[in-house]
């Protein structure tokens, strides 16, 4: 149920940021060498608000509307902004249940693991599908209308012929990490080392 938009669409500001990085410094992990400063603020801000429009992003980086938009543009083109989503309330939308469903392939499936997560994320509840090292192969991120609905999904994925064994965790919360970024500065931020 994402709802794809166009870096054109105009609409209300994201929150502001802090100026200054906040707590001790910290190791820094290297960026790609492909974005400038003025790019990664652009990535930074959509990140934080996909729906902030070319004349406020305009007025945070201090360029001209037309140059930001050729460079979010040209972001689009290089595959760096992928899409532009809208975060539902699912249980508005009667999809009450999420749940997260470990998933762990039979050992000769293993070689085509990813056609196994590209089968997976086509079916209709599925709204995220991860790859994944360690004991389990796959952790899928549903939406269920009831917990037969989730039971009905969950028996499905353990008769694929694929599958070892399959379990789901309910989510309780889910907390959006954009939504709570008020106290980071910018992506330099996400790269730079907890220790």
């Amino acid at each position: 149920m994402p709802d794809r938009t166009t870096q054109d669409d105009h609409v209300r500001p994201a929150p502001g940021v802090p100026s200054a990085p906040v707590g001790p410094p910290r190791r820094r992990r290297k960026r790609s060498s492909a974005l400038d400063d003025v790019d990664e603020r652009l990535v930074w801000e959509l990140v934080r608000d996909a729906r902030t429009s070319i004349s406020r992003l305009a007025a945070r980086t201090g360029l001209a509307p037309s140059t930001v938009h050729a460079r979010v543009r040209a972001l689009v083109g290089a595959g760096v902004l992928r899409s532009f989503h809208a975060h539902v309330d699912l249980e508005a939308l009667g999809l009450p249940l999420q749940a997260m469903i470990n998933v762990r392939l039979r050992e000769d499936a293993r070689a085509d693991g990813r056609g196994f997560g590209v089968r997976v994320v086509r079916r209709a509840p599925v709204l995220h599908v991860y790859q994944l090292g360690g004991p389990d192969d796959y952790l899928v991120h549903v939406a269920c209308a009831s917990p037969g609905h989730l039971r009905d999904l969950v028996e499905d994925l353990t008769a694929d012929p694929a599958v070892s064994s399959a379990s789901a965790s309910i989510v309780y919360e889910h907390l959006v990490a954009a939504e709570h970024m008020d106290h980071l500065d910018g992506l330099e931020q996400m790269r730079t080392s907890i220790a």
